[in-house]
């Protein structure tokens, strides 16, 4: 990873000041890092839990089917020098452009329909919300206008987009830390789903998937002598871990007392992803935010560096590797409730 040159450090030396260096660059291995769980163990590529209530299950209603688009994403790093107030901060900003909202619209459609066929072949009879016109309790869901750009941090920089036809609805947080409270409203999901359970005599499904368009990685926070700040990022589009499934299945909410399987959830426990080119990267950085950090460093010892990047995609690209990427990860996770059925 290229860093300030070495001359640079020698001079703070000189000076009398201990300068760590801030380190920023593109490339990389195009992979997103390894999602781990307790105690350091990669977690395996799918992650499920309370599956056993699955069994026996006929019929569910797909009731929510969103992809959610990053559209923004930044990594930093910090370092420390030991028994020193010499620091180093390296900082890095991505943005997303080119993308129409048609392209999104078109891309979650196929996902969906993918899902939907694909679910069906697990033997489950599903219901789609375009057969629940007549339904009070589906009437009765909130939802807010397709697509809808949202930015908390629960989704981040997100484009959410629901398939056609359908309702975009939003649960307690996605919309920020004031929405956490929308769970108490009677037309949120988690007031609607157990009413839409009794009313169709089947479990309830929801899926939602986040579409991450680079790869970051960074040292995070250290303290270490001479140690470096880095952080780096690669064009790569994937499929993000913690995307998936929730499935509150019918015979799960009759569960009475303790019920631990009552919700069953079919997630991503690693992330698909594609190593392929989609567009161009363009450094958008402003040089003076680098000079002004690395003169801090050579008269404070807290030096920073930043770089901003903007990848120009290639619709067509974009649309093709996303397509294939979502339509594994319905493959892997439906594969999973086939399994538990």
């Amino acid at each position: 990873m290229p860093c300030f040159p070495r001359s640079h450090v020698l001079l703070s030396v000189a000076l009398g000041a201990l300068m760590l260096s801030g380190c920023v660059a593109t490339g990389g291995s195009g992979q997103p890092a390894v999602a781990r769980g307790a105690f350091g163990v990669p977690l395996g590529n799918v992650e499920s839990s309370g599956t056993s209530s699955i069994k026996g299950e006929n019929k569910v209603v797909l009731a929510s089917f969103r992809v959610a688009f990053n559209q923004s994403v930044k990594a930093s790093a910090q370092s420390s020098a030991l028994f020193s107030a010499n620091t180093a901060s390296a900082q890095m900003k991505g943005k997303l452009l080119g993308v129409e909202p048609r392209v999104y619209q078109a891309i979650v459609d196929a996902a969906y329909a993918d899902f939907v066929r694909k679910l069906r072949a697990s033997g489950l009879t599903v219901v789609e919300p375009t057969a629940l016109g007549s339904s009070p309790a589906y009437a009765r869901l909130s939802s807010v206008p397709n697509p809808a750009a949202l930015d908390s941090s629960t989704t981040g920089d997100v484009l959410m987009v629901a398939a056609s036809g359908t309702k975009l609805t939003l649960f307690p947080g996605d919309a920020g830390v004031a929405s956490g409270f929308s769970g108490f409203d009677t037309a949120s999901p988690i007031r609607v789903f157990p009413d839409l359970i009794k009313e169709q005599e089947a479990g309830v499904m929801h899926v939602t998937y986040y579409v991450d368009f680079l790869n970051a990685s960074s040292s995070g926070r250290s303290m270490v002598k001479g140690g470096n700040a880095e952080v780096a990022m690669g064009q790569g589009l994937s499929v993000r871990t913690g995307s998936g499934i929730s499935y509150t299945t019918l015979s799960g909410s009759r569960c009475v007392g303790y019920c631990p399987n009552a919700i069953s959830s079919v997630k991503l426990g690693q992330a698909v992803f594609s190593e392929q080119a989609y567009g161009v990267s363009k450094d958008v950085t402003d040089s003076s935010v680098n000079a002004i950090g690395f003169l801090s460093g050579v008269l404070s010892g807290q030096s920073f560096s930043r770089k901003d990047i903007e990848i120009h995609a290639d619709p067509g690209r974009y649309s093709a590797i996303t397509t294939q990427l979502l339509a594994d990860t319905n493959s892997a996770l439906i594969d999973v409730v086939k399994q538990s059925r």
